[in-house]
């Protein structure tokens, strides 16, 4: 820990690369785990401040650096310090042209070459010599590719010629691309393009194809056969022969490249493939002695002589031997499936609850029976009265009730080698008390006046607060001093003039107090016969404001209840008034509302409104506001009638059956929903 046993601020998240266009702005932003803290930014290694051309600001654990007007010159790296910890983000500015381009003449000729000479709008970008624009022929074969028949063992040579440089070749077997080796070998020499085949084998028959696309993004393509000849062939000297030449037309149909066994994870799709002697035939394929049912999952696919199995998104049912016969042949070969690890579908959100409120993080698996860990930092949590773990099918929930300051962290589900995170911000409930005199007495004379001072204590240290004099901030100065001592916050008024009447306010979050000031008298003029003026004083007396017990003011039409149909909307305001600010509870049936994905409450300054979307008859009941200050409590109800279908009716039965008639019994539903 470092000096004086408390954490050091760190990085929750650190800015981002960003790209954008030229006259936009730019804004970096990082989040750090304290509100208290500053940040510097940094453009290399000059410090940025705010001016002109940057704005700089904190929102809560937020801080931002926002570039106002993006200019080329802004590109590059820029960071961000946290005392000795630092991040950093690049900047990318894209150019745009100011004003279009307008060309009034063109152009002389260089070799292959055409460069237009242009007028262009002051502040455009500009054509020079330097950006001189190829115009060269399109891309064209001049030279195919050639039909080839050679003998078993022999080498050969696949040439092919087009009519302008810089194309990128690539080679394909049946249409599957093939790639330089011992076996295949490549060259590329000026306009032409070559690929040798060593050692020729029967397996080598295919057609070749070789592609071509230059830097304009232009494609040909030329193909040809190779016949291999077997060195026992009595067809050798055929050159129309396109088969396997090596057998007759009367032999067998037969296997030439067998199955392979293939093992995979569910939810893969893999392929089974094996190549006969024979074009274009169809094979018949099993699974463990059953013929394979094909779909729109399982596949079947011919390319001359090679033929194909697929089967999409593999599940355990796929497991076992595979079987294709051609002829008397038959090729074996087994899937194996394993099981896929669980993973994530939706994962853990960020959280930001009221202190003492429940906080929930939720996620979902692909698999249910996926054995889940929760962890606070790191390290694991186990199940009780602060942490509750909920599992519905493949959804999981973490509960951490009462939340309060110090549970403010990272937290993490884990599930095999897979791990989501989010973090939970906790705000703190603050509540503001003034603590004045009860009579402070001031004599304005010529000489200074006394001061006067406000007091104010929070529950918590290190909150941001603010002074008002009729509803205009207070600033730091020789008139107005400020001081804050740990949870106590001081507000005193030098010198004290009749100007400086009016109600003060005390802000922390949302929490405020209000205290006026008023003198006992007025300043007024005498005037005597020898027009002189005589200034006359009186005692000041600053006035607390008197506290006052809580009241609660219902719309009218809430006082005799409300129905609704289930799936409307509810709201139910409430005006609330008092002195302090009354502190406000909603409950029903005895508990407390708490805001969730279908009620939401909104409470301000003087007034709440529960707010219920989609009602459901759940939610019909008695509602109790209930406020409350130091100088008393007050309470409210709203009868709340949500009507929809009634539920099935109660102990049916069926009986006395004969052959045309029956006797149908039942009781009244449980819920008549509420008709």
């Amino acid at each position: 820990l470092p000096e004086g046993g408390r954490l050091s601020a760190e990085f929750i998240t650190k800015p981002q690369n960003l790209e954008v266009i030229e006259g936009q702005k730019a804004e970096f932003s990082c989040s750090v785990s304290k509100d208290g803290v500053d940040v510097q930014w940094l453009r290399g290694d000059t410090v940025l401040e705010a001016g002109d051309r940057y704005d700089i600001f904190s929102d809560g654990k937020k801080r931002v650096l926002v570039i106002k007007e993006s200019v080329l010159d802004d590109e590059g790296r820029y960071v961000v310090m946290l005392g000795d910890v630092k991040a950093k983000a690049q900047l990318k500015v894209i150019g745009k042209f100011l004003f279009p381009l307008h060309v009034y003449y063109a152009c002389y000729y260089e070799p292959g070459c055409v460069s237009a000479i242009a007028i262009i709008a002051r502040f455009s970008v500009q054509l020079t010599n330097d950006a001189l624009i190829p115009f060269t022929e399109k891309l064209k074969i001049v030279i195919p590719l050639k039909d080839q028949t050679v003998k078993e063992g022999e080498e050969l040579v696949f040439n092919c010629e087009v009519n302008t440089e810089g194309a990128k070749a690539k080679w394909y077997k049946n249409n599957e691309p093939i790639f330089d080796s011992a076996k295949y070998i490549m060259v590329h020499k000026d306009l032409l393009y070559s690929l040798r085949i060593r050692d020729a084998h029967l397996n080598d028959q295919a057609v070749y194809t070789v592609t071509l696309t230059n830097l304009r993004g232009e494609h040909v393509k030329s193909a040809a056969n190779l016949t291999v000849l077997g060195k026992c062939s009595t067809l050798a000297n055929d050159p129309g022969y396109q088969s396997y030449p090596t057998l007759d037309k009367k032999e067998d149909l037969r296997i030439v490249e067998p199955l392979q066994d293939i093992e995979t994870m569910e939810k893969k799709s893999v392929t089974f493939w094996c190549k006969v002697n024979r074009l274009n035939v169809k094979l018949p394929w099993t699974k463990n002695g059953e013929e394979v049912t094909f779909d729109r999952r399982i596949l079947y696919k011919v390319d001359r002589y090679k033929h194909s199995l697929i089967i999409k998104d593999c599940g355990f049912i796929d497991e076992g031997e595979y079987t294709v016969t051609a002829g008397q042949d038959k090729s074996v070969a087994e899937l194996i499936i394993t099981e896929a690890p669980a993973d994530f579908i939706e994962h853990l959100q960020d959280q930001t609850v009221t202190e003492f409120d429940d906080a929930v993080f939720s996620c979902q698996l692909s698999k249910e029976k996926a054995a889940v860990k929760w962890y606070r930092n790191g390290r694991e949590i186990k199940e009780g009265k602060k942490y509750q773990f909920e599992k519905d099918g493949n959804l999981h929930r973490l509960i951490i009730k009462d939340c309060r300051l110090e549970d403010e962290c990272e937290y993490s589900c884990g599930v095999d080698d897979r791990k989501s995170r989010a973090r939970l911000f906790v705000e703190g409930t603050f509540a503001a008390l003034i603590y004045v005199p009860s009579q402070v007495s001031v004599l304005f004379k010529k000489t200074p006046g006394t001061d006067v001072i406000f007091s104010a204590e929070l529950n918590k240290d290190k909150v941001e607060v603010k002074w008002l004099r009729n509803n205009m901030i207070i600033v730091q100065g020789d008139k107005h001093q400020m001081m804050s001592e740990g949870k106590i916050h001081r507000l005193q008024v030098c010198e004290i003039r009749p100007r400086d009447q009016g109600e003060y306010r005390f802000i922390a979050k949302d929490k405020e107090a209000r205290a006026k000031l008023e003198l006992a008298g007025k300043s007024f003029k005498l005037i005597y016969h020898t027009i002189r003026w005589v200034k006359c004083f009186i005692h000041a007396v600053f006035i607390l404001c008197k506290s006052e017990a809580p009241e609660i003011f219902l719309d009218v039409k809430l006082l005799a209840g409300i129905t609704v149909k289930a799936g409307t909307k509810i709201e139910l305001p409430a005006t609330v008034t008092g002195k302090p600010e009354p502190r406000i509870t909603w409950t029903k049936a005895e508990n407390i509302l708490r805001p969730d994905k279908r009620i939401s409450i909104e409470t301000k300054p003087n007034h709440s409104t529960v707010i219920i979307t989609d009602s459901k008859r759940s939610d019909s009941g008695t509602y109790i506001i209930e406020a409350v200050n130091t100088s008393g409590r007050a309470t409210a109800t709203v009868e709340v009638n949500v009507l929809d279908k009634p539920g099935p009716p109660a102990a049916f039965d069926v009986s006395e059956i004969t052959n045309v008639s029956c006797l149908l019994t039942w009781n009244p539903p449980r819920d008549d929903g509420a008709h």
